[in-house]
């Protein structure tokens, strides 16, 4: 008869998993090409984000151009429309057709002064480029008095932003 010990230990003949085997260098080196590939796919979609990104950007900044030129389009037909509604009939009359010029003129100029000032105000608000952020932290360091120029210029911007984080 067969007997059954009812405290098994559940010793018995340990299989390993097929990954803890030992890998043939073939194995070995078709999964670090697997890992290549797969990297390669990650950097490629970081790539096509980046891109996309940059196009989008693109495309906004010609959208806000082509807003700008219209509202400038719309506020000369503005112009005109509000200096028709303005004058009646008999100041149409007294003034004469140089001087409906002169005040348009003078409008236009008016208008374009306010226009440069907007344009103006809105590229010193915009945040600084990459080129302008590396000489900005460049003098820095060069002011702390730890780096000099030449040992700087050799840098990229990724070490200089690093060295500037660390101070």
């Amino acid at each position: 008869l067969l007997i059954i010990n009812p405290k098994d230990k559940r010793k018995g003949v340990l299989e390993e998993p097929e990954s803890a085997k030992k890998m043939s260098k073939s194995n070995f080196d078709a999964a670090h090409i697997a890992k290549d590939e797969e990297i390669a796919r990650q950097l490629e979609v970081e790539l096509q984000a980046e891109v996309e990104r940059e196009r989008q950007r693109e495309e906004q900044a010609s959208m806000n151009y082509i807003a700008n030129l219209y509202d400038e389009v719309q506020a000369r037909i503005d112009v005109d429309h509000e200096l028709a509604v303005r004058w009646t009939h008999e100041e149409q009359k007294k003034y004469t057709m140089d001087e409906r010029v002169k005040l348009l003129a003078e409008y236009f100029e008016r208008r374009k002064k306010q226009l440069a000032e907007e344009k103006a105000a809105a590229i010193k608000n915009m945040p600084p480029t990459k080129t302008q952020l590396r000489r900005l932290m460049m003098t820095y360091l060069k002011n702390i008095g730890r780096f000099t120029h030449s040992q700087l210029n050799k840098k990229s911007f990724e070490d200089i932003q690093g060295l500037y984080m660390k101070e």
